[in-house]
């Protein structure tokens, strides 16, 4: 016979939101480093700390076209990934050769 796990009673007044938070101190400090205009599309395409805007809005806030919304957008992600990748994980420069770009 098994034991059964123990069901906790639903607490309300427990912060249910925390893991919320947890995700978005990690965000923060992924994108902290961005360059400032990088920084700002990022927080204002993912939500982060302000509502989420389609890359149109943000293109007239900013005073940019759409298609330069898209290219920062693509070197932010870059970056962030980049930046959060540890420093003893090997690069895959050949991946790169195998999709037609320039191994940098």
């Amino acid at each position: 016979m098994t034991a059964r796990p123990q069901l906790t009673p639903f607490d309300p007044s427990a912060d249910h939101r925390q893991p919320d938070r947890d995700l978005e101190a990690a965000i923060e400090r992924a994108i902290r480093d961005l360059p400032p205009l990088e920084l700002q599309l990022v927080r204002m395409r993912y939500g982060v700390g302000t509502p989420r805007r389609p890359p149109r809005d943000i293109a007239r806030r900013l005073g940019v076209s759409r298609g330069r919304i898209r290219r920062l957008e693509i070197l932010a992600l870059r970056d962030v990934r980049a930046l959060s990748m540890p420093r003893d994980v090997p690069r895959r420069p050949a991946a790169a050769r195998h999709r037609g770009a320039a191994v940098r």
